[in-house]
């Protein structure tokens, strides 16, 4: 488990959890970011995923996890990755979990700038997808994406 002041990071054995007397701001994201993170949700869907938009979202996760391990055999090769690729499947991970689980898209932080992250129906768990990826993949991990969307599922 990855401690961020009063957040959290996901590691696939561990609950996520919000502390909420933190002085975390929590707020939602504006339509035009919300646009954003849709935008590259759709590319994830045709350059990472490869299923079609309407899978389900058990599929998508499925094929998100050959993506991580592509993404993970490309930084072992030396080839590191791109940057817009990890935010793509943190984006479409974290998708799913909206889509099956009603968590919302919000904008979680310490000093009120965007960043954004899934909340739990009822704030007391967040997500930040992106980190998620990240730290997954600099810490050699089996991807967690599976894992953790089964836990919240």
């Amino acid at each position: 488990m990855v401690r961020r002041s009063n957040i959290v990071q996901p590691m696939p054995d561990s609950a996520l959890r919000f502390e909420s007397d933190s002085a975390w701001v929590v707020k939602p994201l504006s339509p035009p970011q919300l646009n954003e993170i849709g935008r590259e949700i759709k590319q994830a869907f045709v350059q990472l995923a490869q299923v079609d938009i309407a899978a389900s979202p058990v599929q998508v996760i499925d094929a998100l996890e050959r993506s991580y391990l592509m993404l993970r055999s490309r930084a072992a090769e030396g080839l590191g990755q791109k940057s817009t690729d990890i935010a793509r499947l943190g984006f479409l991970w974290a998708h799913q979990v909206v889509r099956q689980c009603e968590w919302h898209w919000k904008s979680v932080s310490a000093d009120a700038l965007p960043n954004p992250a899934i909340v739990s129906p009822d704030l007391a768990h967040v997500c930040f997808p992106i980190d998620l990826v990240a730290t997954a993949l600099v810490e050699k991990q089996k991807s967690p994406l599976k894992n953790l969307y089964q836990r919240i599922a």
